[in-house]
C-alpha cells in the first residue's frame, strides 16, 4: 500500500477512535444537550449586512491602501502588515458600531447566561479536545480520498505557505501569530455566531441557525489556489464551525467559542511551525 495512504489511514483510525471515546464521554455527561431557552430577537438583518460591510470593506479597501502605502516593502512585509491592521481596523469598527448601539445588544451577544467566566473558558478548552480529533480524522480521510480518486497530494494551506514566508523573521511571525490565534478567532466569532448564527436563530432555531452559519464560516476559507485540497480542509473547518456553534447556542456566552477557536488555532500554528522546524 502507498505509503501516504497507509499514513492517513493510520492517522484517521487513532483520531477516530479518540473522537469516538471523546464524543460518547461527552454525551453521557450530557454535554450535547441544548440547555439554553428560546429568546426575543436581538439581532437585526442590518446589524448584521452592517457587520459585513465592516469586515469585507475594510479587507477590500483597506488591503489596496497598504499595498500603495507600502510599495517599497517586500511581499512578505506586505502580507504581515495587511493582516495585522486590517485585523485592528474591524475590531476598531466593531467597538465603534457598538457605542451607537443599546447596551443590551453587546450583552445578549457577548453572554446571555448565568455560567461563569472561568466555566466557560474550561468549556471551549474541553470542546477542544471532542473537536480536534474530529477534525483530524476527517481531513486524513478526506486526503486519502482526493489523492485515490484524483490523483492529487495535498497542497499547502494559505495560512502554512504565509507562516512558512516569515519564519526566519521573527518579529514578522510574532505579529502574525497575534492576528492569527488572538484577532482572527475574536473578529470571526462576533461576526458569525454573534451576529449571524444569534439573528439566524430569530428565524430558523437553534438548530438550523448554528448548521446555516457553519456552512457560511466553512465557504468564507475556500481558496482557489487549493485547488481540490479544498475538499478535506473546508470538510474539517465545517466540523470545527457545528462544535463552535453549538456551544454558543449551548452556553449563549461567546466566551467560550472563542476560546475553542483560539485554542484551535494555536495548535494549528504550533503543529505548522514544528513540521516546517522539523
Amino acid at each position: 500500500m502507498d505509503t501516504f495512504i497507509s499514513e492517513h489511514l493510520f492517522t484517521a483510525l487513532f483520531f477516530g477512535i479518540a473522537a469516538c471515546v471523546a464524543c460518547f464521554i461527552a454525551y453521557r455527561c450530557k454535554y450535547f444537550q441544548l440547555k439554553a431557552p428560546p429568546e426575543e430577537p436581538i439581532v437585526s438583518l442590518r446589524h448584521v449586512i452592517l457587520m459585513f460591510i465592516i469586515y469585507f470593506g475594510t479587507i477590500f479597501l483597506i488591503t489596496p491602501f497598504m499595498l500603495m502605502r507600502f510599495g517599497t516593502s517586500s511581499l512578505v512585509v506586505k502580507s504581515v502588515v495587511i493582516l495585522f491592521f486590517s485585523f485592528l481596523v474591524v475590531i476598531s469598527l466593531g467597538f465603534l458600531f457598538f457605542q451607537f448601539q443599546p447596551k443590551i445588544l453587546f450583552q445578549k451577544i457577548w453572554k446571555n447566561s448565568n455560567s461563569s467566566f472561568l466555566f466557560d473558558v474550561l468549556l471551549g478548552l474541553l470542546t477542544c479536545l471532542i473537536a480536534f480529533p474530529v477534525m483530524v480524522t476527517i481531513n486524513a480521510l478526506l486526503e486519502a480520498f482526493v489523492y485515490v480518486v484524483f490523483h492529487v497530494m495535498p497542497v499547502d494551506q494559505n495560512v502554512v505557505a504565509f507562516l512558512k514566508m516569515i519564519m526566519d523573521k521573527p518579529r514578522l511571525l510574532i505579529f502574525a501569530c497575534i492576528g492569527i490565534i488572538l484577532l482572527a478567532p475574536i473578529i470571526e466569532e462576533f461576526l458569525f455566531r454573534g451576529f449571524l448564527q444569534t439573528y439566524l436563530r430569530g428565524l430558523f432555531g437553534s438548530k438550523a441557525a448554528f448548521v446555516i452559519t457553519a456552512i457560511c464560516f466553512t465557504l468564507i476559507h475556500y481558496s482557489l489556489s487549493q485547488g481540490l485540497s479544498n475538499i478535506p480542509i473546508l470538510a474539517s473547518l465545517f466540523s470545527l464551525g457545528l462544535f463552535l456553534g453549538f456551544i454558543y447556542e449551548r452556553q449563549r456566552s461567546l466566551i467560550t467559542p472563542i476560546v475553542l477557536h483560539m485554542t484551535f488555532n494555536s495548535i494549528s500554528v504550533i503543529t505548522i511551525l514544528f513540521k516546517i522546524n522539523a
